[in-house]
């Protein structure tokens, strides 16, 4: 007999799963922890899900995408292109990796931890690297485009933005996000004054 998969147990596995994801970390969270908070047996948690990570990619990409929609929202209601850019790196490097007690850091544990057999995807960053590329572009001349290429500029942004969560996660000193964000707006953008 074939199982039928229930949306309120996907949901409940889901959202038990971010808050662990979020309280404790990909690593120290288990999957009879998720499934205890989803009210379901570990086992039953399998008949939903492969593994730990495909639950967390299942929460993640979600996560990100109204993170960059949102972003996508506050950049495009301001006029101003260095602004817009600005606004754009604080979003990629100070806000995402500070929402919901960094839980963007958690798909950055889990990565570190994949083999190279195994099967992961690049969809989630290349879709990601590509809307953070088009808002690039609407901030940038054509000339300056040219020379930085929006593709290159967004994936060395999310490239950074793990630092910046690890960095969050991990306590240390606040780096001087917005001061790099204005440094890096004058080096693509050249100087205002």
């Amino acid at each position: 007999m074939v199982q039928v998969k229930k949306a309120a147990i996907t949901e409940a596995i889901n959202r038990s799963a971010f808050e662990l994801f979020s309280e404790k970390g990909y690593s120290h969270t288990t999957v009879a922890e998720i499934a205890r908070r989803s009210n379901i047996t570990t086992s039953n948690f399998y008949r939903y899900y492969d593994t730990k990570l495909d639950v967390l990619f299942a929460v993640f990409a979600p996560w990100l995408r109204t993170h960059l929609d949102a972003l996508e929202e506050r950049a495009a209601a301001i006029p101003d292109p260095h602004e817009r850019l600005r606004a754009i790196f604080l979003g990629i490097w100070r806000d995402i990796p500070r929402a919901d007690n960094g839980f963007n850091n958690t798909i950055i544990e889990a990565l570190a931890a994949f083999s190279p057999d195994e099967n992961y995807s690049k969809a989630l960053l290349l879709e990601s690297e590509k809307r953070v590329g088009r808002m690039i572009a609407d901030c940038v001349s054509v000339e300056r485009l040219s020379v930085i290429g929006e593709g290159k500029l967004a994936h060395l942004m999310f490239m950074g933005g793990d630092g910046f969560a690890i960095n969050v996660k991990l306590g240390g000193p606040a780096p001087p996000v917005e001061e790099i964000a204005d440094m890096m707006c004058t080096l693509i953008l050249g100087n205002a004054e």
